[in-house]
């Protein structure tokens, strides 16, 4: 009997032995790839296990910039859904694929080195913060008697973030493009579309102006713009004195640093409506759009600048949400526009 209880200890002392070299060797080699819980759980763990954010995630891994968020941190992302990528190509993901080095330098503009949450932001339009990149975005927290709105270079960001035990991450509706390096001036010359205006601003002794430091906020009327109020080439516009191009590109230009939803949330609640003074020292009429079909941030599908001119006219452009937020420059924000806001 006494031998039959030392055995049954014998085995018992074995079990236990064999038990915990299994967990040991198991948690080892589990473990050992991951260097700490940030790892497993990080930014770069959550963009994964998101369907929504699967677009992102596979901009991180072609980039190489897993391991960055995997790291201790704090981060935080913005991280736009899937649909934003679609500017890229018909088919996203191959477009990031092929696009590596583009999607390389615009994913770092979407990393905050540090903690940033949204509603601990007090209320102001355009907040300035420093990207992974080095490189400023402008970050938005405004309210008035209908909705609060977050934004980021003027595209909505949802205020409930996803944690991770390395920071956080909040989903945006579009890209942010890295263009802070750029000038208004250079924005306008640099984009074919805009030839005509950019001739404009040239010959009119204005490209100063959009070079310099005071943030600005342009309508840059498209080439059909100028074709359509029947200006056929720039050999015209070059044609004209410098006095009659600054009547002319004056009033598509107003003073601060306007997003398209900056405008929205701007607006009297009530009559939906926002009067802007241009740097013609004229009015501008600035109307929020209703929404029938395409469901927005707000509610609204954009906005209408409207202006009359000296003949009693009144020239008028949508700006809609769906196809435009507004181009980002190092000192202020380009839109373009279907019509020349005539002197």
């Amino acid at each position: 009997m006494i031998m039959l209880r030392a055995y049954t200890r014998y085995l018992i002392n074995v079990f236990i032995f064999l038990h915990i070299a299994v967990v040991f060797q198991s948690c080892t080699k589990e473990d050992s790839p991951v260097d700490s819980i940030h790892n497993a759980r990080g930014i770069a763990a959550v963009a994964n296990n998101n369907y929504s954010l699967q677009n992102f995630f596979l901009g991180l891994q072609v980039t190489n910039h897993v391991p960055l968020l995997t790291e201790a941190g704090p981060f935080t992302v913005f991280a736009p859904a899937n649909e934003a990528f679609n500017s890229l190509g018909a088919e996203a993901r191959n477009a990031i694929r092929s696009n590596a080095t583009l999607v390389g330098q615009i994913v770092p503009y979407h990393i905050y080195p540090g903690v940033l949450k949204l509603n601990d932001l007090g209320e102001e339009r355009n907040q300035v913060f420093t990207m992974q990149n080095n490189m400023t975005a402008y970050i938005s927290h405004m309210q008035n008697d209908r909705e609060s709105l977050f934004t980021i270079n003027g595209i909505p960001v949802q205020p409930k973030g996803f944690e991770a035990s390395n920071g956080l991450v909040y989903t945006t509706q579009a890209l942010l493009q890295p263009t802070q390096q750029l000038s208004l001036a250079e924005l306008i010359s640099n984009d074919a579309s805009f030839t005509f205006f950019s001739v404009a601003v040239r010959h009119s002794g204005l490209a100063d102006l959009l070079e310099g430091s005071d943030e600005l906020t342009v309508f840059a009327p498209l080439n059909s713009a100028f074709v359509a109020m029947g200006i056929f080439t720039t050999d015209e516009i070059e044609s004209m004195s410098p006095d009659e191009l600054k009547q002319l590109v004056l009033p598509h230009i107003t003073e601060g640093r306007q997003y398209l939803y900056d405008y929205i949330m701007m607006a009297d609640v009530a009559s939906q409506l926002y009067t802007e003074t241009m740097l013609d020292r004229k009015e501008a009429s600035i109307q929020l759009l209703p929404n029938y079909s395409w469901i927005s941030e707000t509610g609204f599908r954009g906005i209408s600048i409207s202006k009359p001119d000296n003949s009693g006219g009144l020239n008028t452009s949508e700006i809609l949400i769906e196809s435009h937020i507004g181009r980002t420059a190092n000192n202020g924000v380009l839109h373009g526009i279907s019509t020349v806001l005539r002197p």
